[in-house]
């Protein structure tokens, strides 16, 4: 496979197949150069300057210094730490850890590369950046072995989907079906009674289904439900349903007033409403 994804491959076992830490027991087959980036200044050495630890990283992977030196200034270029490149990497940012990590990971050619949820790190550009380097990659004769939650870089960069739970692998085929399990597996706490208080009634339920399929996506159905319990009397109840990312952005607001009207309730009455949406 191209590309690989696993929504929690442990960290020891990157290690391993890094080859930074060996087994206890059993045994990991590799056919190829491996690059890795699983951690902020994976593979430098502080004390080194930036200079340094590109060629050190080059030497890792069994490469000629004639043959770093080749690809040494779009390296830099890539990373853009062109003035920072003769600073010890202990006086880097994280960032620019991350980018010259990238930069010599992807640069160097390995054969196998393996890439961590580290991109988190660096700002969204510049990871817009990394993505863009990944595909150009996955067009070539490499191996990418990408580790993310960032479900849409996953549908973006792979073709072929690994989930492991527990150590074992619980779902493996094609990317678009397995995200789909996944996130199917992971969103079914969204039916959990919640038993929020307010001022005027109790939120009971507050759950967000698809129509359409196991997954919430763009552009197919979806249906909010809302349950609550009226703690006073009330003549002219309503229902406003916010709709938020998951960095909690408010996207939209829906107003059940602007659907219909809700009859007057009495205290410790229940009752459900919903918003059905054709197209997210």
């Amino acid at each position: 496979a191209k590309a690989l994804h696993s929504a929690g491959l442990p960290r020891t076992l990157l290690k391993i197949l890094a080859r930074i830490t060996d087994p206890t027991a059993g045994s990991v087959q590799l056919r190829g150069r491996v690059g890795s980036l699983l951690e902020v200044g994976t593979g430098f050495h502080p004390e080194l300057t930036g200079r340094e630890n590109v060629y050190f990283s080059g030497a890792l992977l069994g490469l000629r210094r004639a043959e770093i030196a080749q690809d040494f200034d779009e390296i830099v270029s890539f990373a853009e730490c062109e003035k920072f490149i003769d600073t010890p990497v202990k006086h880097y940012s994280s960032g620019m850890v991350v980018r010259l990590g990238f930069a010599v990971a992807t640069q160097l050619r390995p054969e196998i590369l393996l890439i961590d949820e580290v991109l988190a790190v660096g700002d969204a550009r510049f990871q817009r950046k990394c993505l863009e380097r990944i595909q150009q990659i996955d067009r070539g004769d490499r191996t990418i072995l990408f580790v993310s939650h960032n479900m849409a870089a996953v549908r973006a960069i792979c073709r072929t989907g690994i989930v492991l739970e527990g150590g074992r692998v619980v779902a493996r085929g094609d990317v678009g079906t397995v995200v789909d399990s996944y996130l199917a597996s992971t969103s079914k706490a969204s039916d959990e009674a919640i038993g929020v208080e307010l001022q005027n009634f109790r939120l009971e339920e507050a759950a967000v289904r698809p129509i359409a399929s196991d997954v919430i996506k763009t552009f197919e159905p979806v249906e909010i439900s809302v349950r609550f319990t009226a703690r006073t009397d009330m003549s002219d109840p309503d229902v406003i349903a916010k709709l938020l990312t998951a960095n909690h952005e408010r996207i939209t607001g829906l107003d059940f007033a602007n659907f219909g009207s809700l009859a007057p309730m009495t205290a410790g009455e229940q009752r459900t409403v919903g918003f059905r949406i054709e197209s997210l």
